[in-house]
């Protein structure tokens, strides 16, 4: 049954799999039975095990028959939603993306979209069921003492090879995702896994950071005196400090602020054919073309760009429970100088549960897909129209008050959706890149007739736009992972813009706007302005994509899994080592100012 949800994947995103061979196809689909017997053997096997022996009632037989149905079934929706996800990304989900997909309207919008294969994992579910319960009846369960000393023994042997790496049975270590590799490719991997194995893999790499990282979560001295010293960071109570740069707060230079977080925005396919408008503005604004994210997931970009901080596993994220420890409140400052804040988002309300995080922050209004009045006709996915939500806020602002806004944009989110053909500068295609480009280029109109219309009001010239990603569309290491800053005000329409060449990442997007606005303002997190070339702090890049850690500087990028470096551009393998030195030490240290309470008084 696990070999239909297996066939499901490999024919919904067969483009992946076009370079793989027939045989090599096969051959993943019977490697692929190891990681099924595998997550099952370490879900069930003990139940199985006991259900064998000869020692209990009929009656305890079915409590355990219950709970091999109840494993069953959770393996069965773990499949499920993998399916899913695979056919949109094209590969399987990490830690952050499995908590941020367990919020209920996502699931029930997925579950309309994919109703056949909700409606054959029931039916799978009660087969199993059904011969399930056959097997453990009074009239098919019985013990003959000659044969059941061979079967329990089979039945053993049948557990432990499925818990084993295939090169590594003599040391009886257990499967690995690793071994999914043995295929020489990552799309043989990707048909070999499956969810329930890729998620519980995630769990004990999030276990295992505690025991393999030597400065993870250990309070160290050491640690704390890195990160003093690497992010020239106060040694007081609390992580924050008084952002110095500026010299008025903003009541006395008060200036709307509004902010774009921009869905999958990469700045290796912005052009003048798919952004046309948008790059009419980069030369005009202040684009800061050496700039990356913290993450691979839009949660993660919100953190650090809302936030100024990265995070920093194996924390829950933020609207998962990461806000109880006190995050920097972003709407709350701005509202504390009299402005009007607001958190909005083109995807439903509930999405990211970002209505709890704006909450957690301080805006004061919050709005998402169900409060935009209807234009286009065709239907939205989940993430909604980039268009609608713009239209409905550049009529909200207030002409009165100053506002701080921030909008996330998601028509750009795969499934690839289009309003209008117009938009198809490409063939369409709702899950390949062609898709993403012409999304991109209903992005960019959409923004382009915000701005037109932005342009009759009269808080248009006294706005400080920010246009930032939360991501790259791959999930690429280094210089690929490059995604847009772009600041820009109705001041610099027609003039030459100025280009920022410092490194710098999503954490340094509060403290850039502060100093770009002369604004002083308290700030929590380890961001800095960007626009400070004198700086006594080294430009520096914090990464993390499961389960990897990064760091960039001027110097190098490396990156590390907690056991060893994976990738480094370092020459010099001593300061290669130091590097990695500094980021566990970093990570270790940045980890305790969460669990510690220290961002935020």
């Amino acid at each position: 049954m696990t070999s239909l949800m297996r066939l499901l994947v490999y024919f919904l995103r067969k483009d992946i799999f076009s370079s793989e061979s027939f045989l090599n196809i096969i051959a993943a689909f019977f490697d692929g039975m190891r990681f099924d017997l595998c997550i099952y053997a370490l879900g069930a096997g003990a139940f199985w095990i006991l259900c064998f022996l000869p020692l209990f009632h009929s009656y305890v037989r079915y409590f355990f028959w219950g709970i091999l149905e109840f494993v069953w079934t959770v393996f069965l929706i773990a499949w499920g939603g993998t399916v899913v996800f695979i056919s949109f990304t094209g590969h399987y989900p990490g830690v952050t993306e499995i908590q941020a997909l367990t919020d209920l309207p996502y699931l029930v919008d997925m579950g309309l979209a994919y109703w056949w294969l909700v409606l054959l994992l029931l039916l799978l579910g009660v087969g199993h069921a059904y011969f399930g319960r056959r097997i453990f009846s009074k009239e098919h369960f019985h013990f003959h003492w000659k044969t059941w000393s061979g079967q329990f023994l089979f039945l053993l042997i049948i557990i432990f090879f499925s818990l084993t790496g295939k090169p590594r049975i003599l040391q009886a270590k257990i499967l690995s995702p690793i071994d999914a590799f043995s295929g020489g490719s990552n799309e043989y991997a990707l048909l070999t896994l499956n969810g329930p194995f890729s998620a519980f893999s995630i769990w004990r790499q999030q276990k295992k950071m505690k025991m393999e990282n030597p400065y993870y979560g250990s309070g160290d001295k050491k640690s704390e005196e890195v990160l003093y010293q690497t992010l020239k960071l106060p040694r007081d109570k609390f992580l924050f400090d008084q952002i110095s740069l500026g010299s008025n707060n903003p009541q006395q230079n008060p200036q709307n602020v509004f902010i774009f977080i921009l869905e999958s925005w990469s700045s290796k396919y912005i052009n003048e054919k798919n952004t046309p408008f948008f790059m009419k503005l980069k030369e005009e604004g202040t684009y800061f073309s050496n700039f990356y994210p913290n993450n691979h997931t839009s949660i993660l970009g919100i953190t650090a760009l809302l936030t100024s901080t990265p995070y920093m596993p194996p924390l829950p994220i933020l609207g998962k429970g990461l806000e109880l420890s006190k995050v920097y409140p972003l709407g709350q400052i701005f509202a504390q100088e009299g402005y009007h804040t607001i958190l909005a988002q083109s995807s439903a309300r509930i999405s990211f549960r970002m209505d709890s995080i704006a909450e957690a922050l301080g805006f004061q209004d919050y709005f998402g897909k169900e409060d935009f009045p209807r234009i286009h006709q065709q239907d939205s996915t989940f993430y909604g129209w980039d268009y609608e939500g713009q239209s409905f806020l550049v009529d909200y602002l207030s002409e009165q008050k100053p506002f701080f806004s921030v909008f996330f944009t998601g028509t750009t989110h795969v499934p690839y959706m289009i309003p209008e053909e117009k938009f198809a500068i490409y063939p369409h295609d709702k899950r390949k890149i062609n898709g993403f480009y012409n999304t991109l280029s209903y992005a960019d109109w959409s923004l382009q007739q915000f701005f037109e219309r932005a342009r009759q009001k009269k808080w248009f010239k006294n706005t400080i736009f920010v246009f930032v990603a939360d991501h790259t569309l791959s999930r690429s290491l280094g210089t690929e992972h490059r995604i847009p800053l772009l600041i820009w005000r109705a001041a610099d329409e027609g003039k030459k813009g100025k280009l920022v060449k410092r490194l710098g990442s999503q954490v340094d997007v509060l403290a850039t706007l502060f100093d770009y606005a002369d604004w002083k303002l308290p700030l929590s997190g380890i961001g800095q302005s960007l626009l400070k070339e004198n700086s006594s702090r080294a430009p520096l890049v914090l990464f993390y994509d499961p389960p990897v850690v990064g760091i960039q500087t001027e110097q190098g990028e490396l990156f590390h899994n907690f056991r060893q470096t994976v990738k480094s551009s370092f020459v010099d393998k001593e300061r290669e080592h130091l590097s990695a030195d500094v980021l566990l030490h970093l990570h270790n240290a940045l980890f305790n100012e969460w669990k510690n309470n220290r961002w935020w008084p």
